[in-house]
Order: structure tokens, then C-alpha cells, then sequence
């Protein structure tokens, strides 16, 4: 008995049928196209003329992507090593200029000891005034550091100012205990002795102390409005004291016309 084994592996197509329109396209037997060039443009996975440089194509399940693997070789499992880049590059041709870089996007190693404590970074870098500097980082465990590379034990750490024209800030309580009718509320001499003692009010954080921690919004927050609130209180117990002494000026000031009369008539 014969066998006959078929091997097909690829097809390579050259065509340079004029300058401008050379050619090379791989594919397998099924005529599915594998790598396809024209004019300087690359597709993957598909042979479209329409192409714009680089393109690729492929299927989307469960556990299939398209997409791009950039692979670093190394020798030992030393951290803080490279594990791809992206570089982004502009040259002017009608001046003769040399390649300059304008960004990158590099990954790189922050622990690497076995195949189980593997980790590491995404850093995005731009250029500014000749000099390409990092100004974004994704830690390995999912900080987002933009300006600095210590996010501490924040979620997003900025070197640098904030624009927003909105920004929530979710908190577990309020301020409104203070209306409640357990509240113990100082007294006016009470806030004035504390301040004297401290040089803050009672509840806020000193200036040493913001300083060197910082402040938390909502907190902070919270915290304002709970001396807003205590303001409000001081505010109707004066408002009610003021009546009553209104009161009493106006009783007063009616007994004494009424004994002014009395004597005028005797």
C-alpha cells in the first residue's frame, strides 16, 4: 500500500508587474490570506487594498483576539527589564532630517523571581522641548500615576493641578447629627477657650496637620458643614434671645410710661 502525504505550507505571490504596484501576499492552501503587502502598506489577515500601513485582522471569541504580542528575551529574571515598546517616530524628508521620536509606550518588569510572581508597568512617554519624558504610569496593581511614578496607596495619584467641570465624591455620612436633639452642642465660651488652647477650631485638622497629611474632600467637607450647622444653632439661640429681650424692653418700656403717667396726674 502506498501513502501519499501532502504537505502545504504557504503560498508566497510576488508581483511586480510595475514600480508602483509591487506586491507580496502569503497565504495557505485555503487562499486565506496570512501577510499581505502593497505600496508600503502591511495587512494581517486580510488582503483589503484598502489597507493604511498596518492592519490586522482576526477573529473574536472567547479565546481568540487579534492583536499584537511584543516579546523580550532575557537571560536571567533580573526586574525593572523591558518587555516591549512602542516607539512613535516622524522624519521630514524634503529637509533631509533624521528620525525623531515624539512618544512611546513602554512596558517593563517590576518583579519576576518564577513563572507565579510575575509583574510589571505600562509608562507613556512624550516629548516636549527636545526631551522625551514619562508622564504617565499603570502600576502592576492598577494605580494610575500622571506626573509622578509614587501613587502611594492611591488608586490615581497627580503631580500637578486638576480641571473638571464636575466631581462626586461618595461618602459614608453626613453632618446632619448635629440637628439632632442629643447633640451636644458647645457653648460660645467653650469654642473660645478651645481656640485659645489649640489656634483651631474643634473637629478641623490644625495647619501642622494638613500639611503633612493632606485633607480628604469629603471629609473635609463633612466637617465644614458640621460648623456651618453649629453656626445655624448659634444663630436661632441669639435670634430667640434677641426676641426675648425685645420682649422685656418692650414690658418695660410700657411700666415705666405707665408710672411716668401716674406721676404726671398727682
Amino acid at each position: 500500500m502506498k501513502t501519499i502525504i501532502l504537505l502545504v505550507i504557504s503560498i508566497i505571490t510576488i508581483n511586480t508587474t510595475t514600480q508602483a504596484q509591487k506586491k507580496v501576499k502569503l497565504e495557505d492552501n485555503s487562499n486565506a490570506p496570512h501577510f499581505y503587502y502593497q505600496n508600503g502598506n502591511v495587512s494581517i489577515g486580510t488582503d483589503s487594498s484598502n489597507v493604511n500601513f498596518l492592519t490586522i485582522k482576526g477573529t473574536i471569541n472567547d479565546n481568540q483576539y487579534s492583536g499584537v504580542i511584543l516579546q523580550s528575551n532575557w537571560n536571567n529574571t533580573t526586574p525593572d527589564k523591558g518587555a516591549g515598546q512602542i516607539i512613535f517616530q516622524a522624519k521630514d524628508d524634503d529637509t533631509g532630517g533624521t528620525q525623531e521620536t515624539f512618544a512611546t509606550i513602554n512596558a517593563r518588569t517590576t518583579s519576576w523571581t518564577s513563572t507565579s510572581d510575575i509583574g510589571g508597568y505600562l509608562s507613556f512617554s512624550t516629548t516636549s522641548n527636545n526631551s522625551l519624558s514619562e508622564r504617565m504610569r499603570i502600576t502592576e496593581d492598577g494605580k494610575v500615576g500622571i506626573g509622578t511614578t509614587s501613587t502611594g496607596s492611591h488608586k490615581l495619584a497627580v503631580e500637578g493641578t486638576i480641571g473638571a467641570r464636575e466631581i462626586k465624591v461618595e461618602t459614608s455620612g453626613w453632618s446632619d447629627f448635629v440637628f439632632e436633639n442629643d447633640y451636644e452642642l458647645r457653648t460660645l465660651e467653650e469654642v473660645e477657650e478651645y481656640i485659645n488652647e489649640h489656634g483651631h477650631l474643634p473637629e478641623i485638622p490644625s495647619e501642622a496637620e494638613v500639611i503633612e497629611n493632606g485633607i480628604n474632600l469629603g471629609e473635609m467637607n463633612a466637617k465644614l458643614l458640621q460648623k456651618i450647622e453649629e453656626l445655624t444653632l448659634y444663630l436661632i439661640q441669639h435670634d430667640k434671645q434677641n426676641k426675648e429681650q425685645q420682649e422685656r424692653i418692650e414690658k418695660l418700656e410700657k411700666m415705666n410710661s405707665e408710672l411716668l403717667e401716674k406721676l404726671e396726674n398727682q
